[in-house]
Formats: C-alpha cells, structure tokens, sequence
C-alpha cells in the first residue's frame, strides 16, 4: 500500500473491516464501545490487528477480529491456514492484552463474507477459540458504491 495506489480488491477490504467495526458498535450501542480498524500493536511486530473494539459494559471484553473479504471468489472456502494465521496472532495479543485488561474476557473473530465453510473448519476454529462470522453483505455489494454489512451471524 505504498503511496496511493490502492488496488480494487484492497479497497474493499478496507470497506470490510470498517463496515465490520461500525455493525460491532451496532451490536453493542448500549454499552460504551471503543472500536478501532488496522492497527499495528508492537507487540505484534508489525502485523496488524483489523478491528479491536473494547466493551466496558460488565463483563467487559475485548472483540478481535480478523476479517478476510472475497470479492471474486466468494465460493473459495476458508481454509485452516487462514485460521491458522490468525491463531497464531491471537495467542500473541492474548498474552499480552489479558495484561492490560487482566478482567476483561477476550473474543477472537473470524469475520468472512466467503459462501463456503466446511463442518470440519467450523470444528477447527472452534478448538481454536475461534469464532467464525459470516458477514451478511447488502445484495447490491458488487455495484453499491456505498454497500453495507447487514448483519454478522455466527457460524461457529
């Protein structure tokens, strides 16, 4: 992402992500919600978190996801590398978020838009302490400028 050139597909995902935290705030209107997308911890040595949102309404938690948009190959699969992927990097914020936030419960997300997952992903992620959420897209996604999350269901 070098200067401003920016490619379609990475367009959208950015989309994705900040879509993914506004339907998290939604989610959680009631309670004081802090949400932030793309960040980069050092603690992570230059990977990046996509949306980390705090929720301070007891029990507090905090709410990571990784988000993986398909634009072209919305029937690919997501596969156990992708989640993978992610664990490995949820272990490392684990560690260290439980100790600025020793109280609050953590979730991990895995945010997709993908048509396809397999029961045995679904059991993989889930021994992970991973939660899968697919992404409810408005119909008109591939021509809407302007297109939004509908709502995240949980598959796990």
């Amino acid at each position: 992402m070098e200067g401003n050139n920016y490619s379609i597909e990475n367009i959208f995902s950015r989309m994705f992500e900040d879509e993914t935290a506004l339907v998290i705030n939604k989610i959680h209107r009631e309670s004081c919600c802090y949400v932030q997308t793309r960040i980069k911890p050092e603690y992570l040595t230059g990977k990046e978190i996509d949306v980390f949102a705090y929720v301070s309404k007891e029990p507090s938690q905090i709410i990571v996801c990784e988000c993986k948009f398909r634009q072209k190959d919305i029937e690919v699969p997501i596969g156990t590398e992708e989640i993978d992927d992610f664990y490995e990097k949820a272990n490392i914020i684990k560690n260290n978020e439980k100790v600025k936030h020793p109280q609050s419960r953590l979730n991990f997300w895995f945010v997709t838009n993908s048509v396809s997952m397999n029961d045995d992903l679904l059991v993989y992620s889930k021994d992970r302490g991973i939660e899968l959420k697919k992404a409810i897209l408005s119909t008109d996604w591939r021509t809407n400028p302007k297109w939004r999350i509908n709502n995240l269901v949980d598959v796990s």
